[in-house]
């Protein structure tokens, strides 16, 4: 987590570095706070695909089928 919080300070809209950051929170379960990062990700590129794809994960695991499915 440190190398990314970092890694973005120097390249704050790097989208690989957002989708990771929020790869990392959702692998420790905070999958609200991953969604900001994936939603920051897909603003900057919105055809970023591991962003989306990793929001839809992350909102299947809140439970949030119907939003994941239309992602």
């Amino acid at each position: 987590m440190n190398f990314f919080n970092e890694s973005l300070v120097d390249n704050p809209n790097d989208v690989e570095i957002l989708v990771n950051k929020g790869s990392t929170l959702g692998k420790l379960g905070y999958y609200s706070e991953a969604i900001v990062y994936y939603d920051h990700a897909i603003k900057i590129e919105p055809s970023f695909l591991p962003a989306k794809n990793n929001k839809a994960n992350a909102l299947a695991n809140m439970g949030n089928f119907d939003d994941a499915i239309l992602l």
